[in-house]
């Protein structure tokens, strides 16, 4: 397995939010600078780290909040509608 390339900071900010327990985790782009095989590892990883809490998820990418109960799409400021899961 190869590790996954994110930044020093990147790894500090996850880790502070999975560590401090608590029940709001806020991630805003966290794996932005990662390959599509990292991203999926690191993904994987803060939803096992995670489980039983709130994961708000901020991104770009839709492959980065494939697997989210709910999708909420912000366009020109506006919260038009949520957006459908697969779940």
């Amino acid at each position: 397995m190869v590790a996954p390339i994110i930044t020093h900071s990147q790894r500090i900010s996850i880790a502070r939010c999975i560590l401090k327990d608590a029940p709001i985790v806020i991630l805003d782009e966290a794996t932005a600078s990662v390959d599509a095989d990292n991203e999926s590892y690191i993904q994987e990883a803060i939803s096992e780290l995670c489980k039983g809490k709130t994961l708000l998820v901020i991104a770009h990418l839709l492959n980065t909040i494939r697997n989210a109960d709910q999708i909420l799409v912000i366009a020109g400021g506006v919260l038009p509608k949520r957006a459908p899961t697969a779940g």
